[in-house]
């Protein structure tokens, strides 16, 4: 019998204590330098050299959780709607502007603006002076992109988009919860009474929730 091995039916091989049949016997435990004697297998010119794809873990990294959140609304007699969020969003810690457009009839009169002033009652970063000006306690503006003619006269279009103007606002400590947005349009002089426009916004909302990306 080749006693260099012990057989998986030796109940001393489960004792609980140590094991005298293993001590300074050759078993198939032996060659604990296994891999210092085939380490070359694995370095990277073996592995081009036999075309191995080296088996890496995956890498990954924690994020704010973020929620995009689509606005959209026709301004019909005043420059002030309040968007109620079909979802609560607790622990905010930034919210950023990636697009806003407004688009409205030019004879409506809006042939003469240069601009418009996005407030958010919830979102105020900007500063401005303590009179009348309306930039103060804003969010954003939408400056005029284009007027386009669409047979009626024309069309104005206004846009803000986050590569150009990087709105965005932060809290610290984070906002405890964000369910409406209270928002009003204005001129650089007056606010949009019996106008005719679109506007859309396209928020980035995070939180202070991880997630985890590969």
């Amino acid at each position: 019998m080749n006693r260099n091995y012990v057989t998986t039916n030796d109940k001393n091989l489960y004792s609980r204590n140590v094991n005298s049949n293993l001590v300074g016997m050759n078993t198939q435990f032996k060659n604990v330098n296994l891999f210092e004697t085939n380490k070359n297998l694995i370095r990277p010119e073996t592995l081009k050299k036999y075309n191995i794809i080296e088996n890496k873990e995956l890498k990954s990294k924690l994020i704010n959780y973020p929620y995009k959140v689509v606005l959209s609304h026709n301004f019909t007699g005043d420059g002030e709607h309040i968007f109620d969020l079909n979802k609560s969003i607790k622990d905010v810690v930034s919210v950023k502007l990636q697009k806003a457009f407004i688009s409205g009839i030019t004879n409506n009169n809006l042939d003469g603006i240069d601009y418009f002033i996005l407030h958010i009652d919830e979102l105020s970063k900007n500063y401005g002076d303590n009179t009348t000006d309306k930039f103060a306690s804003s969010f954003a503006i939408l400056d005029n992109h284009m007027v386009a003619d669409n047979g009626d006269g024309g069309k104005n279009f206004y846009k803000n988009v986050f590569n150009e103007n990087g709105d965005i606002e932060y809290f610290d400590p984070p906002k405890n919860v964000l369910s409406r947005l209270n928002v009003k349009l204005f001129t650089d002089d007056n606010n949009l009474n019996n106008k005719i426009l679109t506007l859309r916004l396209e928020l980035l909302i995070e939180t202070k929730e991880q997630l985890r990306v590969y």
